[in-house]
């Protein structure tokens, strides 16, 4: 008899140890589960960082390489009723300001900097040109009374445009002076809006000199 009861008091404690060793590898497995989903996500999150990084860089890069750039005279847009026309003919003098965008640009990004456009330069209206690539002037004429747009709207073939920025498929603004030079290109962020507030003061200040400074 006591042999049999040391004999099931060694099994149980086996089994005790069996089990506890079972215990310790399964929480050593989640651990090491847990330690490698942690540093998947570190990764991942840091991949999403460079990336974003490479993305800025590169589009600043674009950004500056457009600078400085001339339009040539034989650059033509076309109007709502379908008719072609330079685009230097519809500059001002000195200069205008163009806000583009292509039809796979950010929509909302679009609508908020339009509306921002609208707050700070109603009154120079005639001054603003906003060229888009990629409607039918139909869909065109559509999103102009949609957002109730008083500026003019015109239709650009993406194409044409050349400069380098627009490989981004982003909506940007630009000062266009009349002999076909670009400068002061701005790329708005949506959730910035002081930003365009800045440009957009900074822009009417410089029409109401008549553009002194950007002909420096």
């Amino acid at each position: 008899m006591r042999i049999t009861r040391n004999l099931i008091i060694t099994t149980l404690f086996c089994c005790l140890i069996t089990i506890g060793n079972i215990y310790v590898l399964l929480r050593f497995s989640n651990c090491k589960k847990q330690l490698n989903y942690s540093n998947k996500a570190y990764n991942l999150s840091n991949n999403r960082a460079d990336k974003l990084k490479n993305y800025y860089i590169e589009r600043s890069k674009k950004s500056i390489d457009s600078e400085g750039i001339y339009l040539s005279r034989d650059l033509f847009i076309e109007d709502l009723n379908q008719e072609t026309i330079p685009l230097l003919d519809l500059v001002n003098d000195p200069f205008s300001l163009v806000f583009y965008f292509n039809e796979s640009s950010c929509m909302t990004c679009i609508e908020t900097e339009i509306q921002r456009l609208k707050e700070n330069l109603s009154n120079e209206y005639d001054k603003v040109l906003i060229l888009i690539s990629g409607m039918s002037s139909h869909d065109v004429s559509y999103f102009q009374k949609q957002h109730h747009i008083n500026f003019e709207v015109y239709i650009i073939d993406r194409d044409e445009l050349p400069l380098p920025i627009k490989d981004f498929d982003i909506p940007f603004a630009f000062l266009l002076r009349y002999d076909g030079l670009i400068q002061s290109i701005f790329i708005p962020e949506l959730y910035e809006k002081r930003l365009s507030n800045d440009y957009y003061n900074h822009i009417r200040k410089l029409f109401n000199e008549n553009g002194d400074e950007f002909l420096d």
